[in-house]
């Protein structure tokens, strides 16, 4: 990095839009699809209830951006992965909530587990010290990230 904060953010901002192209393609899909058995928007939903469940249908759809039918489709493989667990909502009986089954922790568990193992090949690229201190600096973005919400936009230029 420089003493420019420009420059060097402009080189975090092209790593990251290398990052996302990576997550986004098409290999490392298939290779998560070889791991799940699952549809991506499937897989989406189970990493979102693990993470946030349970939740309504409705709920579903709007933390992963979906409407109601379009998710009511897209839990179809859980359902019949026995994935999910359905039960009468807690504040409205007649509506169902989602979380996610035994096994589908257990399905979480070892895609989170792959890519540990990923992380740590790649991470064998880097001297001890510098994996260290990678983590430590990721932590920190990951900080400075949660207290700068909003990207500002200027709309001159």
């Amino acid at each position: 990095m420089s003493a420019d904060p420009v420059a060097d953010a402009t080189s975090v901002h092209e790593f990251f839009w290398f990052w996302y192209e990576w997550v986004r393609s098409p290999a490392r899909r298939r290779q998560i699809d070889a791991l799940t058995g699952l549809p991506e928007s499937a897989w989406k939903i189970l990493v979102k209830l693990r993470s946030a469940g349970p939740l309504s249908v409705t709920e579903i759809g709007r933390v992963v951006d979906l409407d109601k039918s379009t998710v009511s489709r897209h839990l179809e493989p859980l359902r019949a992965a026995h994935l999910i667990v359905e039960t009468p909502g807690s504040h409205n009986r007649r509506v169902s909530e989602v979380s996610v089954s035994e096994r589908g922790a257990a399905l979480c568990d070892r895609v989170d587990d792959a890519h540990v193992q990923y992380w740590s090949d790649v991470l064998t690229h880097f001297p001890a010290d510098a994996r260290g201190e990678l983590a430590r600096l990721l932590g920190q973005l990951q900080s400075a990230m949660e207290q700068e919400p909003e990207m500002r936009v200027s709309r001159s230029g």
